[in-house]
């Protein structure tokens, strides 16, 4: 029977190592994931800064007015498809199913979402299914003439650098009373309890806040004189 030399492991020895590598790697592991959802943060707002790009491009184009989120030709992903600024995987069809090209619009911290239209999950934004976008618009300035609102002049955002124009949603549009509930409107913090905005001047910057969800809040309603804003 061989004898335990100097070199060898006793059991006690072995679960100590072991106990040290839980324990470093439990130390470590929140690090390790931390800095992965800091990458898709960033990734996430590279896609947002190209989206202001896009929407700044589409008022550049058609006499300064601001995309509307609903058009005669579907959201306002359809929107930017049919006029070149936005590709997607495939040709326009009638049924228009088919997934944004080049993962624009797509944010790598959303899990895939079930479309209650056809009921399966998506891992990129369907353009004929608002309800598994990855970012909505901020309705207030985005405003649908469908419904009987005019259509917002980019040059008439009195503070572009302090009012919303996209956030991190699962629907296509957003608003001040619903961000903060459960429902389809609801702006989300996906990063770490932070979230990505875009603004309309174009710059795009992670808060831990949308602020007051007020009508009358400059982060919502840049189409408002100074004189009727109440939050700034």
């Amino acid at each position: 029977m061989r004898r335990a030399g100097m070199n060898d492991f006793t059991l006690v020895e072995l679960l100590i190592v072991i106990a040290i590598l839980a324990i470093l790697c439990a130390l470590l592991l929140p690090a390790l994931n931390n800095a992965r959802e800091k990458g898709r943060s960033i990734a996430c707002m590279s896609t947002e800064k190209q989206l202001g790009i896009v929407l700044l491009s589409y008022a550049d184009s058609h006499d300064d007015y601001v995309l509307a989120s609903q058009g005669m030709d579907g959201s306002w992903l359809c929107c930017l498809e049919k006029y070149g600024l936005l590709r997607g995987s495939g040709p326009l069809s009638s049924t228009k199913l088919y997934h944004v090209e080049s993962r624009v619009m797509f944010c790598p911290s959303q899990e895939p979402l079930k479309s209650s239209s056809a009921q399966q999950y998506y891992r990129y934004p369907m353009v004929s299914y608002v309800d598994t976008y990855h970012f909505g618009l901020n309705l207030y300035v985005s405003t649908r003439p469908l419904d009987g609102y005019p259509q917002r002049k980019l040059s008439r955002i009195f503070e572009p650098s302090k009012t919303f124009w996209a956030l991190e949603t699962t629907y296509s549009v957003t608003l001040p009373s619903t961000s903060y509930e459960s429902g389809a409107h609801r702006a989300y913090f996906r990063h770490s309890r932070f979230m990505n905005i875009l603004f309309m001047d174009g710059h795009a910057e992670s808060r831990n806040n949308l602020g007051y969800p007020s009508t009358t809040s400059r982060n919502w309603r840049g189409d408002l004189p100074r004189n009727q804003i109440t939050y700034d």
